[in-house]
C-alpha cells in the first residue's frame, strides 16, 4: 500500500469534492442564463403590453399570456435534463490506454 504525504492526501481530497461539485452543478449556469433570457424579453413584452392594453382594451389577458409563458418556459428550462458533458474523464483515459 502507498503511503501518502499530508500535503498529498489533502490535494487528493481537494480534487474528489471538487470533482463532486462540479458534477452536482453541471447544467445551472445553462438555466441561470436561460431562465435571465427568458425573463429579459418576458419584461420587454410586458412594457409593450402597457400601451397595448389601453388602445385595444384588451383588459389584463395579454399581460398574464406574457407571464403565464414566461413561467412555462422557465419550469420547462429547470425541470430538463441537466446537459452531458462531452469530456472523457481522466481514470477512463487511463484504462483505454493501458
Amino acid at each position: 500500500m502507498k503511503k501518502l504525504s499530508v500535503e498529498q492526501f489533502e490535494n487528493s481530497v481537494k480534487s474528489s469534492r471538487d470533482r463532486v461539485m462540479e458534477s452536482q452543478t453541471a447544467g445551472m449556469g445553462f438555466k441561470i442564463g436561460s431562465t435571465a433570457i427568458i425573463w429579459g424579453f418576458s419584461t420587454g413584452m410586458l412594457a409593450i403590453c402597457i400601451p397595448l392594453v389601453s388602445m385595444t382594451e384588451s383588459g389584463v389577458i395579454l399581460p398574464l399570456a406574457v407571464i403565464l409563458g414566461a413561467t412555462i418556459s422557465t419550469i420547462v428550462v429547470w425541470v430538463s435534463s441537466p446537459r452531458q458533458s462531452r469530456e472523457v474523464p481522466e481514470e477512463k483515459k487511463n484504462n483505454i490506454e493501458s
